[in-house]
C-alpha cells in the first residue's frame, strides 16, 4: 500500500511537470 502511495504522489508530480513542459512548448508554437 504505500509503496502505491508513493508511486501516485511520483506520477502526480511527472504529470504536473509534463504539463508545465508542454505548455511551455505550445507557447513556443502559439
Amino acid at each position: 500500500m504505500q509503496i502505491v502511495e508513493v508511486d501516485d504522489e511520483l506520477s502526480i508530480s511527472a504529470t504536473s511537470n509534463g504539463y508545465r513542459f508542454l505548455n511551455s512548448v505550445l507557447g513556443g508554437f502559439l
